[in-house]
């Protein structure tokens, strides 16, 4: 018989534990029988403003998704974005290549520059 894994809860304290029970369990407990798999899934307290809560409510529902879900997907995607190496490496050459052209550009006034101080003092000369 494969044990049933039985959250204790507090009222004021939360989560007191998570114990493995075989077969019955007293009544009087105030728990929740789970899985060995859902036992690996912890709740997350976030407090937010009414109007950000409206931003989730109201994208959830175009995206056909519960609160939770939606909020579960949008961390999922930020971290998957910032630990693809190859979005570092897309990023170091749009660096590479933005520092190249800047250099040229300046190289290219410093020229528009001297040509247009010669031609001033060429001016003054005659």
């Amino acid at each position: 018989m494969s044990p049933f894994w039985v959250q204790i809860n507090s009222t004021h304290f939360g989560v007191i534990g998570q114990y493995p029970i075989w077969g019955y369990y007293p009544f009087y407990l105030k728990a929740i029988i789970m899985t060995e798999d859902q036992s690996a899934v912890v709740t997350l307290k976030v407090r937010v403003t009414p109007e950000f809560r409206e931003k989730i409510v109201s994208t959830a529902k175009t995206n056909n998704r519960s609160m939770n879900q939606e909020i579960v997907a949008r961390l999922e995607d930020s971290f998957k974005e910032s630990d693809d190496p190859k979005t570092f490496e897309s990023l170091a050459k749009i660096v590479k290549e933005t520092t190249e052209e800047t250099t040229r550009l300046h190289k290219e006034l410093v020229k528009i520059i001297e040509q247009q101080k010669i031609e001033i003092e060429n001016l003054k000369k005659g």
